[in-house]
């Protein structure tokens, strides 16, 4: 949930009747409205602009099954449903507390993406000296010449690709959040 509430052009936070927090003592802020809504009500007051007073929580960071697992207890607590092996797993399995998953339904959740790496070829595997870059293409691993470009998502590989294609033994390198 957010709480807005209308800054007029003087920086005094203002409510749906213009009252502000110094003068009355029924100050009410706007909650589960649209911020589109609040901004309608500025409209009527050139210069003021929406402002919201308590932080927005930010989402829970989890892994792919984890998120899973939230979106099953979020549909079975919409069904009025029992949620105690939900809960169970994301605490025993997925080592989530009980705050965690709360924050989660309450503010959502974003799936965490695993470490990728780029994995180069040993000196002279493209036959010119070279040295190159792998990428998957329909499930085997080709090869590719260096050109000093961006790695593609195809030639990113996470570390459970890294031991499925047995490539434990070459030079990688890590790609950053810069990258994408």
């Amino acid at each position: 949930m957010s709480i807005y509430a209308i800054k007029d052009k003087d920086g005094e936070l203002r409510d749906s009747t213009w009252d502000n927090q110094n003068t009355t003592g029924k100050f009410c802020a706007y909650t589960n409205i649209s911020v589109s809504d609040v901004r309608a009500k500025t409209d009527k007051h050139p210069g003021c602009s929406v402002v919201r007073l308590v932080e927005k929580q930010k989402p829970v960071e989890v892994s792919d099954v984890a998120g899973g697992w939230l979106t099953d207890l979020r549909e079975e607590i919409t069904r009025g449903g029992s949620v105690y092996t939900y809960i169970d797993m994301l605490k025993s399995e997925h080592d989530m507390s009980i705050e965690d998953i709360f924050h989660a339904l309450d503010f959502g959740w974003t799936v965490k993406q695993p470490q990728r790496w780029c994995v180069k070829t040993p000196d002279n595997w493209m036959g010119n000296g070279k040295q190159g870059w792998l990428y998957k293409i329909t499930g085997s691993i080709n090869t590719i010449s260096e050109d000093h470009r961006e790695c593609t998502p195809d030639e990113q590989f996470t570390d459970e690709e890294i031991k499925k294609y047995h490539l434990d033994g070459f030079e990688k390198e890590e790609v950053t959040d810069d990258d994408e």
